[in-house]
Protein backbone atom coordinates (compact mmCIF):
# COMPACT_ATOMS: atom_id res chain seq x y z
CA UNK A 1 0.00 0.00 0.00
CA UNK A 2 2.76 2.56 0.84
CA UNK A 3 4.37 1.74 -2.29
CA UNK A 4 1.57 2.26 -4.38
CA UNK A 5 0.98 5.59 -2.31
CA UNK A 6 4.43 6.53 -3.22
CA UNK A 7 4.03 5.55 -6.80
CA UNK A 8 0.76 7.82 -7.55
CA UNK A 9 2.90 11.00 -5.78
CA UNK A 10 5.76 10.49 -7.84
CA UNK A 11 3.29 9.94 -10.87
CA UNK A 12 1.40 13.51 -10.01
CA UNK A 13 5.10 14.76 -9.95
CA UNK A 14 5.54 13.80 -12.94
CA UNK A 15 2.70 15.11 -14.34
CA UNK A 16 3.24 18.59 -12.87
CA UNK A 17 6.95 18.62 -14.71
CA UNK A 18 5.29 18.01 -17.79
CA UNK A 19 2.48 20.42 -17.84
CA UNK A 20 4.95 23.29 -16.89
CA UNK A 21 7.31 22.32 -19.33
CA UNK A 22 4.53 22.17 -21.70
CA UNK A 23 3.34 25.98 -20.49
CA UNK A 24 6.88 26.75 -20.96
CA UNK A 25 7.15 25.78 -24.78
CA UNK A 26 3.77 27.24 -25.27
CA UNK A 27 4.51 30.78 -23.82
CA UNK A 28 7.79 31.02 -25.61
CA UNK A 29 6.34 29.96 -28.78
CA UNK A 30 3.65 32.39 -28.67
CA UNK A 31 6.61 35.33 -26.91
CA UNK A 32 8.68 34.08 -30.81
CA UNK A 33 5.43 35.16 -32.90
CA UNK A 34 4.55 37.57 -30.83
CA UNK A 35 8.21 39.23 -32.35
CA UNK A 36 7.46 38.69 -35.78
CA UNK A 37 4.19 40.67 -35.25
CA UNK A 38 4.61 44.87 -36.45
CA UNK A 39 2.74 46.48 -34.18
CA UNK A 40 0.59 49.72 -33.90
CA UNK A 41 0.29 51.74 -31.06
CA UNK A 42 -1.03 55.35 -30.84
CA UNK A 43 -2.86 57.52 -28.66
CA UNK A 44 -5.18 60.41 -30.38
CA UNK A 45 -6.07 64.03 -28.71
CA UNK A 46 -6.62 66.29 -27.19
CA UNK A 47 -8.13 67.60 -30.43
CA UNK A 48 -6.96 71.17 -30.37
CA UNK A 49 -5.13 71.24 -33.44
CA UNK A 50 -7.70 70.37 -36.11
CA UNK A 51 -5.84 70.52 -38.83
CA UNK A 52 -3.42 68.28 -37.47
CA UNK A 53 -6.70 66.10 -37.03
CA UNK A 54 -8.49 66.57 -40.43
CA UNK A 55 -5.06 64.76 -41.55
CA UNK A 56 -5.08 62.09 -39.71
CA UNK A 57 -9.24 61.22 -40.05
CA UNK A 58 -11.33 61.06 -42.58
CA UNK A 59 -14.50 63.10 -41.62
CA UNK A 60 -17.98 62.99 -42.76
CA UNK A 61 -20.22 65.63 -42.42
CA UNK A 62 -21.89 66.22 -40.39
CA UNK A 63 -19.42 65.42 -38.28
CA UNK A 64 -16.66 67.76 -37.34
CA UNK A 65 -13.45 68.24 -35.36
CA UNK A 66 -14.17 71.28 -32.90
CA UNK A 67 -14.37 71.92 -29.03
CA UNK A 68 -11.10 69.43 -28.79
CA UNK A 69 -13.20 66.80 -29.12
CA UNK A 70 -14.40 64.60 -32.26
CA UNK A 71 -17.79 65.71 -32.78
CA UNK A 72 -19.78 62.88 -34.50
CA UNK A 73 -23.24 64.15 -34.63
CA UNK A 74 -23.89 68.04 -34.51
CA UNK A 75 -24.93 69.87 -31.64
CA UNK A 76 -28.40 69.84 -30.20
CA UNK A 77 -27.57 73.42 -29.00
CA UNK A 78 -28.88 73.90 -32.72
CA UNK A 79 -32.34 74.60 -33.73
CA UNK A 80 -32.91 72.12 -36.66
CA UNK A 81 -33.81 67.97 -37.22
CA UNK A 82 -31.43 65.77 -35.66
CA UNK A 83 -33.14 63.23 -37.60
CA UNK A 84 -30.76 60.80 -40.02
CA UNK A 85 -27.73 63.16 -38.74
CA UNK A 86 -25.28 61.15 -38.62
CA UNK A 87 -21.48 61.52 -39.02
CA UNK A 88 -18.50 59.40 -39.54
CA UNK A 89 -15.25 59.56 -38.11
CA UNK A 90 -12.25 57.38 -39.46
CA UNK A 91 -8.88 56.35 -39.12
CA UNK A 92 -7.22 57.58 -42.74
CA UNK A 93 -4.94 55.03 -42.87
CA UNK A 94 -5.00 50.94 -43.68
CA UNK A 95 -3.51 48.56 -41.17
CA UNK A 96 -3.19 44.82 -41.35
CA UNK A 97 -4.95 43.11 -39.22
CA UNK A 98 -4.25 39.21 -40.22
CA UNK A 99 -2.15 37.59 -42.90
CA UNK A 100 -2.87 34.27 -44.96
CA UNK A 101 -6.47 32.96 -45.84
CA UNK A 102 -9.76 32.31 -43.93
CA UNK A 103 -7.74 29.17 -43.43
CA UNK A 104 -4.62 30.29 -41.92
CA UNK A 105 -3.99 29.54 -37.73
CA UNK A 106 -2.36 33.02 -37.46
CA UNK A 107 -4.34 35.21 -35.44
CA UNK A 108 -4.40 39.05 -34.32
CA UNK A 109 -6.08 41.12 -31.53
CA UNK A 110 -6.40 44.75 -30.92
CA UNK A 111 -7.08 46.61 -28.11
CA UNK A 112 -9.42 50.05 -28.80
CA UNK A 113 -10.75 52.36 -25.98
CA UNK A 114 -12.42 55.48 -26.07
CA UNK A 115 -13.44 58.08 -23.53
CA UNK A 116 -17.10 59.54 -25.00
CA UNK A 117 -19.28 62.20 -24.04
CA UNK A 118 -22.85 61.55 -24.71
CA UNK A 119 -24.90 64.73 -23.79
CA UNK A 120 -28.37 66.71 -24.78
CA UNK A 121 -28.26 70.29 -24.09
CA UNK A 122 -31.57 70.76 -24.07
CA UNK A 123 -34.36 69.92 -21.48
CA UNK A 124 -37.08 69.45 -24.29
CA UNK A 125 -35.36 66.48 -26.03
CA UNK A 126 -34.50 64.53 -22.91
CA UNK A 127 -37.39 61.89 -23.56
CA UNK A 128 -36.01 61.69 -27.34
CA UNK A 129 -33.17 58.79 -27.66
CA UNK A 130 -29.80 60.66 -27.92
CA UNK A 131 -26.70 60.15 -29.44
CA UNK A 132 -24.35 56.70 -29.72
CA UNK A 133 -21.12 54.89 -30.93
CA UNK A 134 -20.10 52.34 -33.13
CA UNK A 135 -17.01 51.26 -33.64
CA UNK A 136 -16.69 49.52 -36.99
CA UNK A 137 -13.16 47.73 -38.90
CA UNK A 138 -14.12 48.16 -42.89
CA UNK A 139 -11.70 47.38 -45.61
CA UNK A 140 -11.87 50.76 -46.65
CA UNK A 141 -12.96 54.06 -45.70
CA UNK A 142 -16.12 54.16 -48.12
CA UNK A 143 -19.28 54.06 -46.69
CA UNK A 144 -21.26 50.97 -48.22
CA UNK A 145 -24.16 51.66 -51.18
CA UNK A 146 -27.88 52.13 -49.66
CA UNK A 147 -26.07 52.84 -46.30
CA UNK A 148 -26.82 55.84 -44.45
CA UNK A 149 -27.71 56.99 -40.63
CA UNK A 150 -31.24 56.57 -39.12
Amino acid sequence: MANHIHEMGLTAKIRTIIVVLLCFTASSSVSQAQKNLKTFSKQYGPFNDTAHYFSIFKVESPATISNNALQVTPDTAGDFNLYSRSGRVLLNRSFKLWDGDINSERIASFNSSFLINVYRLKNNYSSIPGEGLAFVIAPDTDLPPGSYGK
